[in-house]
């Protein structure tokens, strides 16, 4: 059986009660997996788990472990970057592991798509599958996309942002009807995916790190949303590098509930001010940020986007795994 290795290269798992872990074995475990845990994933070295050095260890171990198919990081949290130039990215491509994660694992989705060319999936973390009431949309998309199989993503209808983990027995959600996608500028576009976190995104800018969007469509999040000077001045710096320029198309994460995000005056305001004129599609409130359910998103797969009637997004092929 294949194996899943569970790691921190950010935030600690000791935040992770152990129910909640048993939760998480036991649906990899049904989706065909064994799971192992990096022996530092429980540490805490003030925001991060463990100093570099042991997440280090544990990332390396992941990566030489014969029986690991899937590296999936515990959370996101903070500082996931500073893995990046110490990572043996031949190795990696030589293996040809499979990451997946969000959030601040953003930094290491884009660089090993970027100089490993293997799989790396923008899905949900390991204590996404934790939860015992995780949703169907998430785990199909997260199965379908380890497959390499064509998925087609759609609106849910229902969907839930509530703090579930602090709940007695983790549970129940609390679910919402969902409007669905929104629609900022119709059209079609076709072109390999590329994206993230807005806020980890923008810690790699003047980096070697930063990935070539020209041509791709470009899916951002943002994890809070509760500023939205500091989303304005994020995506000013992106249309400064020439960004939204070079792209085909763009998707923008649903916001948290409450986040003054939610507003499409201040968040068509934004857009408007960025964006200009350009003429590819432009879909908001689309499933790929930290609201439940979330898609799997494979960069560098070649994507169909619709913003139109009825609005999806279509992976077609994946990349091809550089030798």
């Amino acid at each position: 059986m294949a194996s899943v290795a569970v790691i921190a290269p950010s935030n600690t798992m000791a935040d992770l009660p152990k129910a909640l872990r048993a939760n998480g074995v036991k649906r990899l475990g049904a989706m065909g997996y064994d799971v192992c845990f990096g022996r530092n994933a429980n540490l805490r070295a003030f925001h991060t788990a463990g100093s570099l050095s042991e997440r280090l260890e544990d990332f390396r171990g992941a990566i030489s472990d014969p029986d690991v198919t899937v590296i999936l990081p515990v959370f996101g949290g903070y500082n996931a970057n500073q893995l990046l130039p110490h990572i043996d990215y031949s190795k990696l491509a030589k293996f040809r592991k499979t990451i997946v994660g969000f959030s601040d694992t953003t930094a290491l989705l884009i660089a090993i798509h970027k100089f490993a060319g293997t799989p790396a999936i923008h899905g949900p973390s390991f204590s996404v599958l934790c939860d015992p009431n995780a949703f169907d949309y998430t785990c199909h998309g997260f199965q379908c996309v380890l497959k390499q199989e064509q998925v087609t993503y759609k609106s849910p209808v229902l969907v839930a942002d509530d703090a579930w983990y602090k709940k007695k027995d983790f549970g129940p959600r609390e679910m919402r009807r969902f409007k669905g996608w929104n629609i900022y500028r119709r059209g079609e576009a076709r072109g390999p995916l590329i994206g993230g976190n807005l806020d980890t995104l923008s810690s790699l800018a003047g980096t070697q790190f930063f990935p070539n969007m020209k041509g791709c469509v470009l899916f951002l999040e943002d994890a809070t949303g509760a500023n939205p000077a500091v989303f304005h001045r994020q995506m000013t710096q992106l249309q400064q590098m020439g960004v939204f320029n070079e792209i085909k198309g763009l998707l923008l994460g649903i916001p948290p509930r409450g986040s003054p995000l939610s507003s499409k005056g201040i968040l068509c305001y934004i857009l408007n001010d960025v964006l200009g004129e350009v003429s590819y599609p432009v879909l908001l409130d689309v499933n790929c940020s930290h609201t439940d359910p979330m898609m799997s998103l494979p960069l560098g797969a070649t994507a169909y986007l619709v913003a139109g009637d009825s609005p999806c997004l279509h992976i077609e092929a994946y990349p091809e795994l550089r030798q």
